[in-house]
Parts: C-alpha cells; sequence; structure tokens
C-alpha cells in the first residue's frame, strides 16, 4: 500500500451561525489516491479565523458505511432537516438547514469516507489489502499523514472520532499514525493525538473467541434493555438503568451458576428482568435467565417490535426471519436512510460534488472484512495511553442503543488498564446515532465542547 497524492477537487468559501456568532470556513473536498488508484475521499471543513485550531477527523463504522450520517446528523455546518424526529420523512420533500450543535466556532473538521465507502473507490484487484482492521487503519492513518503535511497542521491538537466499527478503526489508526517497527505500516510516523473519541462503542475485552465464552451478555445487554422499555411504559428511562446496572453483578453470577443457584433466586431473578424488560419470568426461567437481543425487541412491545439502532422506535411486528436485515428494515434506523440519502445530494448540488451516486453502505466491503486485528481495540488504547500521557479518551453511548449497549462501555471500561483520569463515560437519551434529536445532540455537543476546550488549556 502506497500513497500518491492528495489533491482538492472542490473549493468553497462559506459562513454559518454558531452560538448566535457568524462563523466563516473554507469547504473543500478532497481525494487521496493510492499507487493503486484506490481513493479516500473527505469532506473538510476549515474555520478561516485561525491556522491551528484544533482538528477533528471524523470516520463512521460498518465497515463499508459512509460518513454522511456524523457529516448531516452533527458534525457539517448544515444537517438533514427533521421537523418530527419521531416520524422523520421517508418521502421528499427534504431540505438541509443549518445545525446549531456543530463544532466548527472551536475546531476544524474533516469528514472522511474510507475506500469503499462514500464517493471513495477501491481496486478491485487490491481491494483486500484495504478490507481488514490493519489495512484500513494504515490507509487512513496514510491520509491523516499526508493531509497534515499538506495543510501545514502539525501545531493543530489532532482528534479522531470513529462511530460503531469507528470505534475499532480509531484505537488501529492511533496505532497506525505512531507507527513503528510492528505498528502500521513499519514506518515510524511519530503522530500522537490529544484525544480518541468513541461513539457508539463496538469493541468488548479480549478476543472474539474470549467473548462468546462468556456468557454474561445479557447482563450488560439488561441496561440498555430497562431503559428503552421504561421509555416505553412511562418509567424514568435513567432510573431504570441505574437500577439494572446495580442488579447485573447479581445477575452474571447466577448466568454462571445457572441450575446450581436455589430456584427461589433463579425466581426472583426471572420476576425482576420481566420486570425490567417486560418479558415473560416463566420463559426466562425456563431459559436460565437468559434471552437474547431479539428476544427483547420483539417481545417487551405487544405487537411491536422495538428498533435495534435505536429503541425510542417501534415498528409494527410482522417480521418472521430473525435473520432480517436490521439495517435497512431497523424500526429506528430504517426511517432515517431516505433522509440521510437525499441529504448526501442535496449537500453534493449546494457545493458541486460529484454527479454520482454516494454510496451509505457498502454490504459487499462489510461481508468481506478481515475483523481480526494485529492488536485488540482495548489494548490498543490502553498501549496509546502509556505512550502518550496527554491522551484522553471519550466513550459516548445513546441509552436506547440496542445494538452497541451502554453496560459494555461501563463493563469493558471498569476491566481495562485505561487511566479514569483521561477516560470519561458519557450516555444520552438516544440509539446508536446519538447525535439524532435535539435533546440528545444538545448533551454530546456540550461534553464535546468540554473535551476538546479541556486540551487547549
Amino acid at each position: 500500500m502506497e500513497f500518491d497524492k492528495l489533491e482538492t477537487v472542490v473549493e468553497k468559501e462559506d459562513s454559518t451561525t454558531i452560538n448566535g456568532r457568524e462563523v466563516h470556513y473554507r469547504f473543500l473536498f478532497e481525494k487521496g489516491t493510492f499507487k493503486d488508484s484506490t481513493e479516500i475521499t473527505a469532506f473538510t471543513y476549515i474555520n478561516t479565523e485561525g491556522k491551528d485550531h484544533p482538528m477533528i477527523f471524523v470516520t463512521n463504522g460498518g465497515p463499508g458505511s459512509g460518513v454522511v450520517w456524523q457529516h448531516l446528523g452533527f458534525f457539517g455546518p448544515q444537517r438533514i432537516r427533521i421537523p418530527d424526529i419521531m416520524h422523520p420523512p421517508v418521502t421528499p420533500p427534504y431540505a438541509l438547514e443549518t445545525n446549531p450543535f456543530c463544532l466548527l466556532d472551536i475546531a476544524d473538521i474533516v469528514l472522511i469516507d474510507p475506500p469503499g465507502t462514500g464517493y471513495s473507490r477501491l481496486n478491485d484487484e487490491t481491494k483486500k489489502e484495504y478490507e481488514s482492521v490493519d489495512g484500513d487503519a494504515v490507509a487512513v492513518g496514510l491520509w491523516i499523514q499526508n493531509w497534515i503535511a499538506a495543510h501545514g497542521r502539525v501545531n493543530s491538537p489532532l482528534y479522531f472520532m470513529g462511530e460503531s466499527y469507528g470505534t475499532v478503526r480509531a484505537p488501529a489508526v492511533l496505532e497506525a499514525l505512531y507507527g513503528g517497527a510492528v505498528l502500521g505500516n513499519k514506518h515510524l510516523a511519530g503522530f500522537s493525538l490529544s484525544g480518541v473519541i468513541l461513539l457508539g462503542t463496538a469493541f468488548s475485552t479480549g478476543t472474539s473467541e474470549e467473548r462468546a465464552s462468556q456468557p454474561i451478555k445479557p447482563a450488560l445487554n439488561l441496561l440498555s434493555c430497562a431503559a428503552t422499555y421504561a421509555l416505553h411504559t412511562g418509567k424514568d428511562p435513567y432510573k431504570a438503568a441505574e437500577e439494572a446496572w446495580a442488579f447485573t453483578p447479581e445477575y452474571v453470577k447466577l448466568l454462571f451458576e445457572g441450575r446450581n443457584a436455589s430456584l427461589a433466586k433463579r425466581k426472583a431473578a426471572a420476576e425482576k428482568i420481566a420486570a425490567c424488560t417486560g418479558l415473560d419470568a416463566e420463559d426466562l426461567l425456563k431459559d436460565h435467565l437468559n434471552f437474547t437481543m431479539m428476544d427483547f425487541m420483539k417481545k417487551a412491545i405487544p405487537d411491536r417490535i422495538i428498533g435495534f439502532y435505536d429503541g425510542r422506535y417501534l415498528m409494527n411486528d410482522h417480521i418472521q426471519d430473525e435473520d432480517y436485515d436490521v439495517l435497512a428494515d431497523d424500526s429506528g434506523m430504517g426511517m432515517f436512510i431516505p433522509a440521510y440519502t437525499a441529504g448526501a445530494y442535496l449537500l453534493a448540488e449546494k457545493y458541486g460534488l460529484p454527479k454520482v451516486p454516494y454510496d451509505l453502505l457498502n454490504c459487499v466491503v462489510n461481508t468481506d472484512w478481515d475483523r481480526k486485528g494485529s492488536r485488540t481495540s482495548l489494548g490498543a488504547l490502553e498501549n496509546a495511553q502509556r505512550r502518550n500521557e496527554d491522551l484522553r479518551i471519550m466513550f459516548a453511548n445513546g441509552l436506547y442503543d440496542l445494538c452497541t449497549v451502554a453496560g459494555n462501555v461501563r463493563f469493558t471500561v471498569a476491566r481495562s488498564h485505561l487511566d479514569p483520569a483521561r477516560t470519561e463515560i458519557h450516555e444520552y437519551p438516544g440509539g446508536h446515532m446519538a447525535y439524532v434529536g435535539d435533546d440528545s445532540a444538545a448533551m454530546l455537543a456540550k461534553d464535546l465542547r468540554a473535551f476538546i476546550l479541556a486540551g487547549m488549556k
């Protein structure tokens, strides 16, 4: 893998209003090309007031997902207009509007589409070099290195934000940007970041084989299920979440003990879990207190299926196959796909971007991906904090995210060697895209501003 060139395809000047103040910026649509013709494209917003503003590099996940979700949902100066967040438009007309939560007044923003996503292209003959945890991290890392050199931003504090699979990408990119004999592309690049932001964390402790052997997944899911069920039954979601979390250690013990635990204890636990989730206590008892997320989604609310990516949303339950497409047909995410698709085309019209389809999610890339990295995600974060005593980490999760649950983050951080003084955990009244909904987005924006500004002191 060898980087060839970085070029600006489109450049425009524009302005927006943030917190009542007009902010002028340059918009760049940039393309990085590798020697094999593989491409990485990015949407860049640079505040014209200062050269050394903090830089936030942003990617989505998938793998194979475009960055349009964060771009038009939270980070860009324009967002897709959704007047009623509980009933997003699924047919035209669509429109862009000023994004009140944009961070462009305090930081410059680069929204990256890795190879095979968005407008970026893969070379079919060499695509396996890029379709893996390590290969993807090297490619993104090389792109960032060349971007910093081309824009003269070596003195800007650097932040990397990843969502969903992007939380697996982020630790690997930290390693690739530093580099060395055993990291990245085996060249010592020597870039250390000021912070990393992980939204909807998709990794846990240990290897995938070790995680599969831990019979505690229902316990880690309980917090988000309890919050979601409380939301739909008129109770306090935050109180329900904390009560569920307080019960989790006992629940874990009972899952390990199985039938060796007394029947009285198992019955009491089944009734408590049922009260938290709406599931049937007798079914829980028969299944040794186990339940799957699909069980909860389909059975908690009669005749409705709860959104996997955002538990705030319900849909009529006509699904017979548990292997259905949870993204396209999801009660939550499925409602937003048309609006974000339209937003990508509206943005292209606004800035004169390529008149070609924007790929929101490349499922071929997702299917072909090699998910085994040379280092675990948590290990890479721990290593980066050990190497860089200024590195801060922010975990951000939607409380109603049933895909990457908040309990997993609490559990993972508690069992880690991350520095508690440099590690933050935040939970918001949203789903997998915690910036969907102004209440949740406002809280996320406030915490992100504090996180970025703390690095400028």
